[in-house]
């Protein structure tokens, strides 16, 4: 398997827009349109990739000055558990880190808390809320010791 940056409209970057609706949007019953947003064409991109099949992938993107955002962190069903959200979080992680970022954020659903604590995030203290386009209830997370 391997980790790398997918370029927008790329054949990796379809695929990886396909598992984000599949596993985050179709179940609500929102159409493929809800994946894209405006962070899209300003955001590092990374999957990782095995046989040609994206089976992994979250974006980071810049929210200003040495502030990131990790977001739409997602795993093919046949490959939880083994480990790859933990590589690419700690990928994501590495590559804000190289861009000198002093914090990195993200929108954590309440039964992802455990996975981003386990890298060292923390919760935000009074910020549990639904999220705008799905309604799952999500809490705002923060790594400060970048």
């Amino acid at each position: 398997m391997l980790i790398k940056k997918i370029e927008l409209n790329s054949e990796e970057y379809q695929q990886a827009c396909q598992l984000r609706y599949q596993l985050f949007y179709q179940p609500h019953g929102l159409s493929f349109d809800s994946v894209f947003d405006n962070k899209e064409t300003e955001s590092i991109h990374l999957a990782i990739i095995d046989c040609n099949l994206v089976v992994a992938y979250g974006q980071l993107t810049q929210k200003n000055d040495r502030v990131y955002q990790i977001f739409q962190m997602v795993v093919h069903p046949n490959y939880q558990r083994q480990g790859l959200g933990k590589k690419l979080l700690a990928k994501l992680i590495a590559i804000a880190q190289q861009k000198d970022a002093s914090k990195i954020v993200l929108d954590a659903r309440i039964s992802a808390i455990n996975f981003y604590q386990q890298l060292g995030f923390k919760k935000i203290v009074g910020t549990e809320h639904p999220s705008a386009k799905t309604g799952v209830p999500h809490i705002y997370m923060e790594l400060v010791e970048v």
